[in-house]
């Protein structure tokens, strides 16, 4: 059921803000200025308070104009025309704080200030995204509601648009979907989440609870009103609304009704990034697959491309996958051996030095050394390695976005294999064993990822994977650096 408490509860309140008609009286509105640059020091009033998920906050003041305040305000815009920097990020000029009937004091420490004569009064104007007002709260258990006004893909019972709602458990939280229509068919949809006991949840459970809507929906989601209680504290914040990025990227599930299985891949990232994010605003990989998340038009195929290869590495690069492809001692041995050997070749020093650098790659743990490890781990399958060196290599280095070869076809089949490779790797990382969508088989069948060798190894190891005794870093790599290093000798030979 949905939570029946708190300033969202309110169903008025919130169809007049997503209507564009919430306006909030306020006895008091303070703008102090931030630090010591240009302009009046602060403005202090009454006014009123303009919220809706258009343009987001904007606050008015209206003051008795005096007689030089027209000549202040066109030296003001003036003076704020020369300071505008192109290239660098400016800060607002004020910090707004507006109490309300109610005493609530909604705050943005940055907001932009514009001033206006009408009817010979002068008119003070602060615009930004968001506002937001925290105070104390009492509630028996920690609770978050989230308002967004587009719609997610969530696994429903009974009909979506009438009767419907979905429900299921993301870690300590009890978690509900739902569609809305208000007067005027007014529509919107409601996400929440309440806990279980009366502990305290980790602080910005909500945003983690977001990240984990995102990576199972595939959707950009953002919302336009957030009311959170938790430690004591309520946070209510009001915002415009910024466009949900719908595009190529499926979701890992497809869910086709299985509340079950979604709610379970919410919980495991829900866990992961509350464990990870640390003081950072979202989690390390809600940040690598925002990039894939972020083309939205078939148009940009190529680009789609670029992502996948890309996001795989990045991936790659989490601690967690740290010791996968590892080079053998032999390979080790090997490269000490062949670098001592460029030392005595007599080259110019910077084509030694040169050798040298190419040598070292035998130490490194390369994205294609650890998807090797993977792949003999049976973590993925054969072929997928394959498909993501192609996919990777072709399109980082523009071979087919100037000129493409590929049909469209063959490019969606690549892309999306490269995108189950991804989602093979996130499910590695947030502990995910269950179904999932293939898309590397058409007509995008579910099955399930169970890699127990890779799980069992980690559970001995403490959560660590170990270094890969076989690696075929040396043996696989060691034909194209021999290669590269005779055509650099001879190149020292023709240039001595």
């Amino acid at each position: 059921m949905p939570i029946e408490y708190g300033m969202l509860a309110d169903d008025d309140f919130k169809e007049r803000f997503i209507a564009g008609s919430l306006v909030i009286d306020c006895p008091n509105i303070l703008l102090k200025r931030n630090g010591d640059g240009p302009g009046q020091e602060k403005f202090e009033a009454a006014g009123q308070l303009a919220v809706n998920p258009k343009f987001g906050a904007r606050a008015t003041l209206i003051f008795d104009a005096l007689e030089d305040t027209f000549a202040e305000v066109i030296e003001e815009k003036l003076d704020k025309r020369d300071r505008t920097v192109f290239g660098q990020i400016t800060p607002g000029d004020y910090e707004l704080a507006a109490t309300d009937n109610m005493g609530n004091v909604w705050r943005n420490a940055n907001v932009f200030v514009n001033r206006d004569i009408v009817y010979g009064k002068v008119h003070v104007i602060a615009e930004c995204g968001r506002i937001h007002c925290q105070h104390p709260g009492e509630g028996p258990v920690p609770w978050t509601r989230i308002v967004m006004v587009d719609e997610l893909d969530f696994p429903f019972r009974g009909i979506p648009h009438m009767n419907g709602e979905s429900a299921g458990k993301v870690g300590a939280l009890s978690v509900g979907y739902a569609y809305r229509r208000g007067a005027d068919s007014l529509v919107y949809y409601e996400l929440w989440g309440e806990a279980e006991n009366t502990t305290a949840m980790p602080a910005n459970f909500e945003i983690r609870l977001l990240e984990a809507v995102r990576f199972a929906t595939g959707v950009q989601a953002f919302w336009v009103m957030l009311e959170t209680y938790n430690s004591g504290m309520v946070t209510v914040e009001l915002c415009g609304a910024a466009t949900f990025g719908k595009g190529l990227m499926p979701p890992p599930l497809r869910h086709e009704g299985s509340e079950e299985a979604f709610y379970a891949l919410m919980d495991c990232y829900f866990k992961y990034a509350c464990e990870s994010a640390g003081d950072k605003p979202l989690a390390p990989m809600s940040v690598k697959l925002a990039g894939l998340r972020s083309v939205s038009d078939a148009g940009y195929a190529e680009v789609f491309a670029l992502h996948v290869g890309a996001t795989a590495e990045a991936v790659l690069l989490e601690e967690y996958f740290k010791e996968l492809g590892a080079p053998s001692n032999e390979a080790l041995q090997a490269q000490m051996i062949m670098v001592g050997a460029i030392g005595k070749t007599g080259l110019r020093k910077e084509l030694i030095d040169r050798g040298t650098q190419m040598l070292g790659g035998f130490a490194s743990r390369s994205a294609t050394d650890k998807l090797a490890h993977l792949e003999k781990l049976a973590a993925i399958e054969k072929g997928e390695l394959g498909n993501w060196k192609k996919l990777r290599n072709t399109f980082a280095h523009g071979l087919e976005v100037h000129k493409r070869k590929m049909s469209d076809q063959t490019l969606l089949d690549k892309s999306l294999a490269g995108l189950c490779l991804v989602y093979k790797l996130a499910f590695l990382r947030i502990g995910y064993d269950g179904p999932y969508t293939d898309y590397t088989t058409i007509g995008w069948p579910n099955r399930s990822y169970d890699p127990k060798l890779f799980r069992n190894m980690i559970a001995e190891l403490g959560k660590r994977v170990p270094p890969d005794p076989g690696s075929p870093a040396g043996p696989r790599r060691f034909a194209a650096f021999v290669s590269r290093l005779w055509k650099l000798c001879l190149l020292g030979q023709r240039q001595q």
